[in-house]
């Protein structure tokens, strides 16, 4: 038997995680507290940049500044739009990930869907509005 240090609750062995003095139920609820924290929201928000777009967070901002803090096709400001999307071009990395050397702008979500969608049908659109 094991005293947990946060809840003083007396468990079995198996309720802890090997090094831990706290049970894994208590784990859980700090792990969960913390993944509401801005502090955590922030590092997941730096991460992503990084990972998915090859940007920092500072690239990001200066970006959005260039832009005059809307989206670069609509002109949509944040308070319009939640947030902006990070467009790449998708010639040069396709998928979901970038280079971060292809990152064409911020853009809000309804022009990135919609720009996502005229680069996959635009000879359609082009052949259609040719008459065609």
């Amino acid at each position: 038997m094991k005293t947990c240090s946060r809840c003083g609750q007396q468990k079995p062995e198996s309720a802890f995680s090997p090094k831990r003095a706290q049970c894994k139920a208590c784990r859980v609820e700090i792990q969960d507290a913390y993944q509401k924290t801005p502090a955590f929201k922030a590092s997941v928000y730096r991460a992503r940049l990084k990972h998915r777009y090859g940007i920092t967070p500072t690239q990001y901002d200066a970006m959005l500044a260039d832009q005059g803090g809307v989206c670069k096709i609509c002109k949509g400001d944040v308070i319009h739009h939640k947030n902006f999307s990070v467009d790449h071009d998708h010639t040069c990395c396709p998928g979901a990930r970038s280079c971060g050397k292809c990152v064409r702008g911020l853009l809000c979500i309804r022009c990135n869907n919609a720009l996502g969608w005229l680069e996959t049908h635009g000879g359609n659109i082009t052949a259609y509005l040719a008459g065609r």
